[in-house]
């Protein structure tokens, strides 16, 4: 990536920062922001997955508790009492996100589909 190019991204991920912080969602900006970042940290390491005609690649998402929220029904309250229980993602920064994929298949365990 060329200096201007670096640099101008730089501005617009400041620019995004803010606006997230005027808007009262620093923490799941920040969250995303540490996604990117561990995802480009560890593709030069990850072997590229050959692609299933039948199936395409899945990306697992990293969800907010308010996310969760909206699939479960369950109060955010509950869900952050009971976030041992759920599939949990630590962050680097202490925080925590939920695995989308993981998150589906409890709530397939708890509906007792197969």
């Amino acid at each position: 990536m060329k200096a201007l190019q670096a640099a101008e991204a730089l501005r617009l991920v400041r620019e995004a920062a803010l606006a997230a912080r005027e808007a009262g969602e620093l923490g799941e900006f920040l969250g995303e922001l540490e996604r990117i970042r561990v995802e480009a940290l560890i593709a030069p390491a990850t072997p590229p997955a050959a692609a299933s005609p039948e199936k395409p690649e899945q990306h697992d998402r990293l969800l907010t508790t308010k996310e969760v929220h909206e699939r479960t029904g369950m109060s955010c309250w509950w869900i952050r009492q009971n976030k041992a229980t759920l599939p949990i993602v630590r962050l680097q920064t202490g925080g925590y996100r939920f695995s989308e994929r993981g998150l589906e298949r409890w709530i397939q365990s708890r509906s007792g589909a197969s």
